[in-house]
């Protein structure tokens, strides 16, 4: 007797945990990841945690297409495409305007700012292009002369890892940099890192530096000299 009501009472409990169980079982679907491929078969909690976009109860990936959403994009020379995803636009180097935007709406200017000429006047309101073209250092976007100063040649050629002194952890940075896409010599790319005023920076600017700092050879050209041969440094 004692055996048949504890069958009873596991038989009970098992009911009750199957409905308890069953009642809470989440529903899955397709799930569109973040870099727009399809996974069948999970919940909506697991897909948002993921990133992603859960497309429903019941769905799967045989009837789903994860596409990037598309809108306008502003090229480089300020031209507008329609109907282009985000990452295609920005590796383009142009800048995405948003989902669903379109041309029709969408005016493609340059943002503007402040501009360190060669003969360290300012001047407001160009563009970044326009600021190079004239030698200048431009301050970047949205900056103005009330609040920049343009009296001051704070580039260090030569001084590539930007810690004050031209010497051995600049070559070692410098072959970084050109060989194995290290970082761009600082704050200048092209100034901090051309310690020969070549204009150009690469190989020549380390093994110019090895010739200063372990054979005795010429120093690093001053800021003054390097803006007389190349012009303002630019960001």
């Amino acid at each position: 007797m004692k055996n048949t009501r504890f069958s009873i009472i596991i038989c009970i409990a098992g009911i009750i945990l199957f409905g308890v169980t069953g009642a809470y079982a989440q529903e899955t679907g397709a799930c569109c990841t973040p870099d727009f491929t399809c996974i069948d078969d999970i919940n909506v909690e697991d897909c948002e945690s993921l990133g992603g976009i859960y497309q429903g109860d019941g769905s799967n990936c045989a009837t789903v297409t994860c596409t990037a959403p598309t809108g306008a994009c502003c090229t480089p020379e300020l031209t507008c495409i329609d109907d282009i995803n985000a990452v295609d636009c920005e590796s383009s180097g142009g800048i995405y305007q948003g989902d669903g935007s379109n041309c029709a709406t969408v005016t493609c200017t340059a943002p503007t700012g402040a501009c360190c000429t060669p003969e360290l006047t300012c001047i407001d309101d160009v563009t970044n292009a326009y600021c190079q073209s004239q030698g200048g250092s431009y301050q970047g976007d949205g900056s103005n002369c009330a609040t920049v100063t343009c009296d001051v040649c704070d580039c260090r050629p030569g001084d590539a890892n930007d810690d004050g002194v031209a010497n051995v952890g600049d070559v070692v940075y410098i072959i970084a940099y050109v060989f194995k896409g290290g970082p761009a010599p600082q704050p200048y790319e092209l100034c901090s890192g051309d310690p020969n005023a070549d204009c150009g920076g690469g190989v020549g600017d380390a093994v110019y530096l090895i010739g200063y700092v372990f054979k005795g050879g010429p120093p690093p050209c001053s800021c003054e000299d390097w803006v007389t041969a190349c012009g303002m440094p630019i960001h």
